[in-house]
């Protein structure tokens, strides 16, 4: 493993401070497989989680496309895709992952459902795909595209459930709850085989039909979901609560895309303004301290090393707060990080860039794993056709140039772009 060591930054809040560690993914990943996938070509509008924790075993696992990659408790990298493992094919689109304490699930898209016994993959179902996994005890939901839904007990015994779009799920202690949309929109509850669907109009305490995130608190069976105008939480599936700015303090005037409960049932959320088809931009992330009702530690790209809007956020045992983007892996340390982290030599990181899309109509954006100073366009035969120090202006005819790019360490990186 190589030797390593971290640069932190550190913010102060309230009366104690914290720190934010930032790991680049050329460091361990040397194919540089992204934490986050998105669906056809837009950054900015999320398909999928595809950053998640193992809460057995605190590994961090990615899927981009026809990979997975885990990084484990002890620092180690594994990289699976169609050349480590001839159960997985090229082309293919792995929708979502999820745990059991013996097993690793995994759902293709288009082909089949795998298990990970912590050494092999194996194929647990050879005709069934899927778009998302929920797992409850010994039972794993397999919700589909325009199908019914698959029920497996013991990571063997498959039922066919009778309902069809049930295309994001939750499940704990026998209450299930599900989302015909893939981004947003209206939750019901499975009761099999019928299910109840809620309405916002009738009862008071279920705000919306923007269902952005939903998941079962850490602490207890309620169920918390979020949309334009905070939480609504559910008991033995009857909403009867609220979180929103009227009842906490601090709270921001926006969406929740994305949270996550720390071992406590405190909640990390991820605010954007109201979503437009799917597509959310996400500008800070907030805590809110479930006995005060008070929210705090709100990061954003001024005081936080993230880049937004693209990430997505994770909670491990120890409460550390996780977030992942393309070209990096961030924590906020709560005291009692993996001990790997202190073996990551960041003198061994390489620029990394990220153009997309690419080949573009034109407007093309840039990720990279540097601060850029100024960037210069050329085309094939080495003619300057642009240069300046806001990449976000980049905006080119058709043809095919070279982009470079330079930073404030004297980092420098190229990208060939093809605009069509």
């Amino acid at each position: 493993m190589i030797r390593l060591f971290f640069i932190s930054v550190i913010f102060s809040f309230s009366s104690k401070a914290q720190t934010w560690q930032t790991i680049p993914l050329s460091l361990y990943n040397p194919t540089q497989i992204q934490y986050l996938h998105w669906d056809k070509g837009d950054p900015t509008t999320s398909f999928k989680q595809h950053f998640k924790i193992n809460k057995f075993d605190n590994s961090l696992w990615g899927m981009h496309d026809s990979k997975v990659m885990r990084l484990d408790n002890n620092g180690i990298f594994q990289l699976w895709d169609e050349s480590t493992t001839n159960l997985f094919q090229l082309g293919d689109t792995y929708a979502d992952i999820n745990f059991s304490s013996t097993h690793t699930f995994l759902v293709s898209q288009f082909t089949r459902l795998f298990k990970f016994d912590g050494a092999a993959w194996s194929i647990l179902s050879n005709a069934d795909k899927g778009l998302n996994l929920a797992m409850d005890s010994d039972t794993l939901w397999v919700s589909k595209f325009n199908e019914n839904y698959l029920k497996i007990t013991n990571a063997t015994n498959i039922n066919f459930g009778s309902m069809s779009y049930p295309r994001r799920m939750a499940s704990k202690n026998g209450f299930t709850f599900f989302s015909s949309s893939l981004y947003l929109g209206g939750l019901s509850k499975l009761t099999e085989p019928t299910f109840t669907f809620y309405n916002p109009t009738v009862n008071t305490y279920y705000l919306d039909y923007e269902n952005y995130d939903f998941k079962f608190s850490t602490v207890s069976d309620t169920l918390f979901t979020s949309g334009n105008r905070g939480f609504s939480l559910a008991i033995n599936g009857v909403f009867v609560d609220t979180i929103t700015k009227y009842n906490t303090t601090n709270m921001p005037d926006l969406a929740i895309t994305e949270f996550e409960f720390d071992s406590q049932g405190n909640i990390w959320a991820v605010f954007a303004p109201p979503s437009t088809n799917g597509v959310f931009n996400n500008e800070r992330i907030g805590y809110l301290d479930r006995s005060t009702n008070t929210w705090s530690q709100f990061y954003d790209e001024t005081n936080s090393p993230i880049d937004f809007p693209r990430v997505s956020i994770e909670i491990d045992t120890n409460d550390n707060l996780w977030v992942a983007n393309i070209l990096n892996l961030h924590v906020l340390n709560s005291g009692n990080l993996p001990q790997w982290l202190s073996t990551i030599d960041l003198t061994k990181t390489k620029p990394f860039v990220h153009v997309y899309p690419n080949p573009s109509k034109g407007k093309i954006q840039i990720e990279a794993s540097f601060e850029i100073t100024h960037f210069t366009v050329h085309d094939l035969l080495g003619k300057e056709i642009m240069k300046g120090k806001n990449v976000s202006e980049i905006n080119l005819p058709k043809g095919v140039y070279i982009i470079s790019l330079f930073g404030t360490n004297g980092e420098q990186a190229k990208e060939k772009v093809l605009i069509e």
